[in-house]
């Protein structure tokens, strides 16, 4: 559990920095974690273009590649109603995946994370949440039951568009942001905005 906890803070801090910024010298089991279940499996890798390290599709060869694409299967079926994020744990617990509960609880968040730009997140009672921290994955795995999660295809939105709501609301370069460049960064922003 506490492994996870620091696992995910490294994932949401560090995400774009070689691995996440771990000392070089020890070797905690967060670590041992990331090497083992992103880094050997080429999930976290460096994007070449922008220079940023960043958690994306592993390659065909990984054991993960199947996992992936069933996750995406997932999300892809929201883009037209929202769905329960139950309904996803409860996916990854059948006989075809065989998953232990131990994994699932890594890789959910994991996964969140890593398709952060594709998907809106909302709570039962509180509505949209407009970012991902620390308190909200621990808040999905306590109870996934709360939390729904609608997709979002957004391959045909402007690239010149973004980057001028993205000066409005301040986000910053995508080269030292990473990936925090859709219309959901942007919406959460201008949500923070107008509340504030």
């Amino acid at each position: 559990s506490t492994a996870r906890k620091y696992l995910i803070r490294s994932l949401l801090e560090n995400e774009h920095t070689e691995d996440l910024n771990f000392d070089n010298d020890r070797f905690p089991p967060q670590k041992a974690i990331y090497i083992s279940l992103l880094k050997e499996t080429g999930i976290h890798k460096r994007n070449k273009k922008l220079d940023y390290y960043e958690l994306s599709k592993p390659g065909r060869e990984s054991n993960l590649y199947e996992l992936w694409n069933a996750s995406e299967r997932f999300l892809e079926s929201a883009l037209s109603n929202k769905r329960n994020l139950l309904e996803f744990y409860e996916l990854l617990e059948k006989p075809t995946y065989k998953l232990k509960k131990g994994f699932i609880d890594f890789w959910v968040p994991i996964f969140l994370i890593a398709k952060k730009e594709d998907f809106a997140l909302f709570h039962s009672n509180g509505g949209f949440v407009p970012f991902i921290t620390e308190d909200t994955i621990d808040l999905i795995h306590k109870k996934p039951q709360d939390f729904l999660i609608k997709s979002y295809d957004v391959s045909g939105l402007k690239v010149n568009l973004i980057e001028s709501y993205k000066e409005l609301v301040q986000i910053g370069d995508s080269r030292t942001k990473g990936t925090q460049s859709t219309f959901l960064s942007i919406f959460g922003n201008f949500l923070k905005f107008q509340r504030g």
